[in-house]
Order: C-alpha cells, then structure tokens, then sequence
C-alpha cells in the first residue's frame, strides 16, 4: 500500500471512530437541555443544591446569563476552562445583579458579590484573585445568604 493510501485510510478510520464517539454525545446532551433546561449536573455548596446550566464554549462563555430576565433560585451557571486561568467577568446586557464564585478544582477561592446591572458607562470587569478552572454565576446575595467564602468546598454530581 502506498503512503498516500495508508494517510487516506487513517484518516478514514479516525473519522469513523470520531463520529461513533462524538456525534451520541452530541446528541445525548442536546436532548438533555432541551428536557431538563441544563445538562444534568448539579452542585452542593454551602448546604445548598444548585442545578446547573454547563457552558463550555467561547460563545455561550461570551453571553453567559445576558438578555435573560431572571434566574430561578436554585439555579447556576457553570464556567468551566480547560486549565486555571484569570478569566474577566462584566456585566453586559444583564438585566439583574448575580454574585460570581471563583472556583479552582472543588475549592472556592473568592467571590465578586452583588455584581450590578450597568447601564451607563464604562462596564467593570471583575476577576479572581488567583486562576481558576470554574466560575459559577448565581443570584445576588446567594454567597452571603449562604455564608460562602474561600476555602469552602463545592460538590459536583451528575443526575445522569
């Protein structure tokens, strides 16, 4: 067999095993949102359970909670990177304040409290103290009605 067939067949042979991969968990996980509003997963924190909605990709990272009038009280939103970093978090087109958790690994490492809605101006942007793998985004006041702070520990589970 030449170099080119032998390039030509693996090539073939890693799309076929990507697409028996990829493509069941494409779809797994989009018929998951579409029936419980999330992915499945939720996190404990502070004796309270939060479900919650992954984001994963720069562009659902890029709109986050924005243009949304509400998140419901037992609800999340779960930054996750591929490696600790100082992400920046603003509040662009948010129609209600949210408290941001910093968190690296299963640790919280701070919290940006009663972020606000900003309608004029320059828009702040806030950061951790230190980089992180995971930022949750939930309601204003969560982290202090909670009595959350650094060092606290956050559970993961999956409900699959």
């Amino acid at each position: 067999m030449s170099k080119g067939k032998k390039v030509s067949s693996l090539i073939l042979i890693l799309a076929m095993v990507l697409a028996v991969v990829i493509v069941p968990e494409v779809i797994y996980y989009k018929s998951h949102i579409n029936k419980s509003g999330g992915l499945g997963y939720v996190a404990d924190i502070g004796g309270k359970r939060i479900n919650l909605e992954i984001v994963t990709t720069t562009q659902a990272m890029a709109i986050g909670l924005s243009n949304r009038d509400y998140l419901d009280a037992d609800k999340g939103m779960l930054f996750i990177y591929n490696k600790r970093i100082m992400p920046g978090f603003w509040m662009k087109d948010m129609r209600f304040p949210i408290d941001i958790i910093w968190i690296s690994g299963d640790r919280i490492v701070g919290a940006q409290e009663n972020a606000p809605v900003t309608t004029t101006g320059p828009l702040p942007v806030y950061y951790p103290s230190e980089p992180v793998s995971l930022v949750l985004e939930v309601n204003a006041g969560f982290v202090e009605a909670n009595d959350i702070k650094a060092g606290d520990r956050v559970n993961f589970k999956s409900l699959k």
